[in-house]
């Protein structure tokens, strides 16, 4: 359909053809069918409290980019029919996403990993949990750094101080780290990657990670095939490492450098804006100080002006000292 103004123009060509011909006229429902439909489906959604918009879009999420989830999904049920995309601003084009979601939700549903039963139970411990545990040790949980500390290896700390009235909502607590970070091997333990797993992954965090899925899909270490490959490359290691080591202490010395100029370009960025300051402030004050000597000269009576003035020369000879010691350590940089 063209603009709004097209369509209006259309309807009312329309309205008198029909007028004319048959002596009848046809509903209005604006100038765009599309939104009007798109709308009234929207509307009534939310009227009904269906929450079909939510529930369909948690769906595809739930396995977009998560390869864990999946495969999972797939072992279950033997199917690789997964979410489709819901969008919800064009439910007239949603069919298709509904017919998907219809056919795998009962696979879903059957094979969810809480039963509903343990919904309750889990909520109840969850509260328990905030108000003996979270409460007590509140300072621990509101000076966590997630950068120096992991966040899965605090919480076990405290679900560990009850293991067995714990147990499912620190699975429930597992889960949520895995659909956030998508680590598939925390199921198998809490904190399995503890040593591995960096923000930024270098190559040596890399390799280990390499070895342990050789590992496991080889059964155990013995089991590894040795071929010609891996022989050839133990033959380099020395020399890779030592290549390694090298690499490493260039970079460092050039973050060492980098480092220096970073200090020194912040320090003069620092000087000259202080001196932009201190200029700014010697002139304003000398200007006050001319104003009150001249104020003090034409009431010769007030006294208290010329002394006024005098302490503000005092206070501008003490800024002007300072500005010139800043000059003086910018000409040195």
């Amino acid at each position: 359909m063209d603009g709004p103004f097209v369509n209006w123009k259309f309807y009312e060509l329309l309205q008198n053809d029909l007028k004319i011909q048959h002596n009848f006229q046809i509903l209005c429902i604006g100038s765009c069918g599309l939104h009007i439909l798109n709308n009234s489906f929207k509307h009534g959604e939310k009227v009904a409290n269906w929450n079909i918009n939510s529930i369909l879009s948690s769906l595809y999420w739930l396995f977009k980019d998560a390869p864990v989830e999946r495969e999972d999904l797939m072992k279950l049920t033997s199917s690789e029919k997964f979410p489709l995309k819901f969008c919800c601003h064009r439910w007239l084009e949603n069919v298709p996403c509904v017919e998907r979601a219809i056919e795998i939700w009962t696979d879903i549903f059957d094979k969810s990993l809480i039963p509903s039963k343990d919904g309750d139970e889990i909520l109840l411990h969850f509260k328990e949990f905030l108000d003996k545990i979270v409460k007590c040790s509140f300072s621990d949980f509101k000076t966590l750094d997630h950068k120096e500390q992991r966040l899965d290896t605090f919480l076990y700390q405290y679900f560990s101080v009850d293991k067995e009235k714990y147990k499912k909502l620190c699975d429930i607590v597992k889960m949520i780290l895995i659909l956030s970070y998508g680590q598939a091997t925390m199921e198998r333990g809490f904190s399995l990657k503890k040593a591995l797993e960096v923000e930024n992954l270098k190559e040596n965090h890399i390799a280990q990670r390499m070895i342990i899925e050789a590992i496991k899909e080889a059964g155990d270490v013995f089991d590894v095939p040795i071929i010609k490959e891996m022989r050839i490359s133990v033959q380099c290691a020395r020399q890779q490492y030592l290549d390694y080591l090298e690499c490493q202490k260039r970079e460092k010395m050039e973050d060492q450098l980098n480092n220096k100029r970073k200090l020194l370009v912040e320090e003069i960025d620092f000087l000259q804006a202080k001196r932009k300051c201190l200029e700014e402030d010697v002139k304003n004050t000398h200007q006050f100080s001319d104003a009150l000597a001249d104020e003090g000269e034409k009431e010769k009576r007030h006294f208290t002006l010329f002394l006024k003035s005098n302490a503000i020369r005092k206070e501008v000879t003490e800024k002007s000292f300072e500005l010139k010691s800043i000059e003086h350590k910018s000409i040195y940089f």
